[in-house]
This record gives structure tokens, sequence and C-alpha cells, in this order.
């Protein structure tokens, strides 16, 4: 067997893994289905409005893509950054009680849509990896 074929045997093995690692997941409640679709949907850049209703900005998708190149579980600043959007959980807190948004700082949904709310009121200067859009 060539190595190209190998290679795509591989590819292929590891993405039916993961997609059936993260159903399962989903079924024993350790991942929300919609946080699940809405990674996936979102791993493309300038994604359409989901169902939920986030609607993924050009700036949205090059903060995100700079701060956690779409991992909803990375963490940074030695812990202190969370999820997608990597907030601090203070700044989380912060933006919470100011958009009256609800939600877990672990979720992916909640942290597009603070991010979301935090560009609309100009709060862009909290994230290290700016868009100028």
């Amino acid at each position: 067997m060539s190595y190209a074929k190998s290679l795509f045997i591989i590819t292929i093995l590891l993405s039916f893994t993961i997609a059936i690692s993260f159903t399962i997941l989903a079924q024993f409640g350790l991942l929300e289905y919609e946080t699940m679709q809405l990674v996936s949907e979102t791993m493309q850049p300038y994604a359409k409005p989901t169902q939920k209703g986030v609607i993924i900005t050009e700036q949205m998708a090059d903060i995100v893509n700079c701060e956690s190149n779409w991992n909803q579980y990375k963490l940074g600043d030695g812990g202190r950054a969370i999820g997608l959007a990597q907030f601090h959980e203070d700044t989380f807190l912060m933006f919470q009680k100011q958009s009256g948004i609800k939600g877990s700082i672990f979720d992916a949904y909640t942290q597009l849509k603070m991010l979301a709310w935090a560009l609309e009121e100009k709060k862009e200067h909290h994230w290290t990896c700016k868009s100028n859009k």
C-alpha cells in the first residue's frame, strides 16, 4: 500500500473516531449536542447563523482563530484563559453582569454569544488577538 493511501485511511479513521467520541460525550451529557454542532459549524470560517442565533462575524472568527484555534477546551495564560474566546473568569463574570447573558464560561455557545456582545459594546481591547475589522 502506498504512503498516500495509508495516510488517507488514517485520516478517515481519525475523523471517524473524533466524530464518535463527540457523539458518546453528548450521549452521556458531557458535551451538549447543540454545543458540539455549534463548534463543528464554527470551525468553518465565517459560519452561517447557527440555530441558536449567533452569527459568527469575520471579526469574531479572526479573534477565535487567533486565541484558541477553535479549540473550545483550550486553556491559556497559565490556565487563566478558558475556551474559544479565551475569557478570564473575572472578565467573563463582569461581562455576564453587564450583558445579562446566562451560561457557563466552559460552554462554546455562551463564549461566542459573550464575544459577540463584547464586540458590539466596543470591548475588543480585552483580547490580545484583535481584528481591525
